[in-house]
């Protein structure tokens, strides 16, 4: 089964540039395609923190299977490593629902695009 290594990097301070904080790692497992983030094992994180599974996604196909979200009060923190690798895998992904062009409007006004 094949597995790939991508490096995210986060700037949460200007004066310090972009950091690498994160790693996202995608494996092609029987049961489909697993997304896992972790934290880099970098200075940054508490030493205990480092290389540590934080939330897994996995695509069998029909749907996806979240892993490691079974606190119901949920923190930025969480909500942002949520969506980072809901990003991802809308990135990686082959579905076409993935792909579909949305807007969210508020009174008839346009807010984003999706």
């Amino acid at each position: 089964m094949s597995k790939t290594t991508y490096t995210v990097e986060v700037m949460n301070d200007p004066s310090m540039g972009y950091q690498h904080e994160y790693d996202i790692i995608v494996k092609e497992t029987d049961l489909g395609t697993k997304l896992t983030l972790k934290y880099a094992k970098n200075k940054i994180w508490l030493e205990r923190l480092r290389g540590k599974k934080i939330i897994s996604i996995l695509d069998t196909g029909d749907g996806v299977i979240i892993e490691g979200c079974s606190n119901e009060n949920f923190g930025y923190d969480d909500l942002f490593c949520l969506r980072l690798l809901l990003n991802f895998h809308t990135h990686l992904s082959k579905n076409e629902i993935d792909k579909i062009p949305t807007k969210i409007l508020k009174k008839g006004k346009k807010i984003t695009k999706l």
